[in-house]
Formats: C-alpha cells, sequence, structure tokens
C-alpha cells in the first residue's frame, strides 16, 4: 500500500499526546520485540538506530500495564488494559490525565483487529475519533481520522530473516 506524503483533510496536526510527536511528512521507524518474561518490551527508533521511544511492561501486572517513555526515559504515557486500553499521560492513572481509551469493535476478531479510539473528552463514545485497524495477512496497521477512510498513520512489518525465524 502506498503511503500518503501527507495526511489529506488535516487542517493543522492533531496532537493527542503532545504537538513534538506530529510531524507534516512521513516518518520510518522501527519497533523491535526484546524477548523478556513479559513478552511486553519495545524499542522504537529512527532510520538511524537512534532510539526515539521504548515501551516496558512489567512482568506481574495486574490489568497488563505498560509504560512508553522517551529517549531520555521520561514517562510519556501509561497503559492500563482491563476490557478497554486506557492511555495516560506521563506517570499518571488519574481520569483526569486521561488521554484516550481504545475499545475493540467487536468481541471476535480472527484475522483482522479493529479498534476505536476515543480522546478523553468524548465521554459519549457514540462516534471514534480515530479507529485503528491491522491485518494479520498483510501484516499492516493504519490509523483512520474517525470513521472516515482518511489514513492518518500506518506501519507495516517487514520481512526478514529474524522474523522468519522467531
Amino acid at each position: 500500500m502506498e503511503v500518503p506524503s501527507t495526511i489529506e483533510g488535516l487542517q493543522e496536526p492533531l496532537p493527542v499526546v503532545a504537538s513534538h510527536f506530529c510531524v507534516p511528512n512521513v516518518v520510518t521507524l522501527k519497533v523491535k520485540q526484546h524477548m523478556t518474561l513479559s513478552n511486553g518490551d519495545f524499542t522504537i527508533t529512527d532510520a538511524n538506530d537512534a532510539v526515539v521511544l521504548r515501551v516496558k511492561s512489567p512482568v506481574c501486572t495486574m490489568h497488563n500495564r505498560r509504560f512508553l517513555s522517551d529517549s531520555a526515559g521520561q514517562r510519556v504515557v501509561c497503559m492500563r488494559e482491563k476490557s478497554k486500553c486506557d492511555v495516560f499521560r506521563g506517570d499518571s492513572y488519574n481520569e483526569s490525565d486521561l488521554l484516550f481509551t481504545a475499545k475493540k469493535t467487536s468481541m471476535l476478531q480472527l484475522f483482522k483487529t479493529e479498534m476505536d479510539i476515543f480522546l478523553a473528552s468524548n465521554t459519549a463514545m457514540e462516534v471514534c475519533d480515530f479507529k485503528m485497524k491491522t491485518t494479520f495477512q498483510d501484516r499492516t496497521c493504519a490509523f483512520y481520522l474517525g470513521n472516515t477512510n482518511t489514513m492518518i498513520a500506518q506501519m507495516h512489518r517487514v520481512n526478514s530473516a529474524a522474523n522468519k525465524v522467531l
């Protein structure tokens, strides 16, 4: 699938976490999963292999918690998964620091996953602010603006020898 060079339909960036994470052009990032007991640790690097973000998941945790930190080790968000995934600013789990909530569109999803993403200000949760769609066959993940076809981000898995072994 062709990756758009800009996001059509958006007049200005729509920062969810912070404006310095928004860019008007395509950015190539690599995600590497680390083999750990928690099976939830990742490093995200740029095209020059410089660390951009890290995801850590404690081994024993209630509600499947994960922490996203920047390259300096500062916590950017905390994630808590129950029947839905709540994402909070920084180290907080206070409702006042809720950034967004992600919910599966249906309970049974075999070869694809769809999630509706609701910003914290969207308390009615009737119409999603963003939608995430993944397909296992294409190994892609795309984010859309609400219930539209306006793609705002896309990820795809690059096949390598390491992927085939693992």
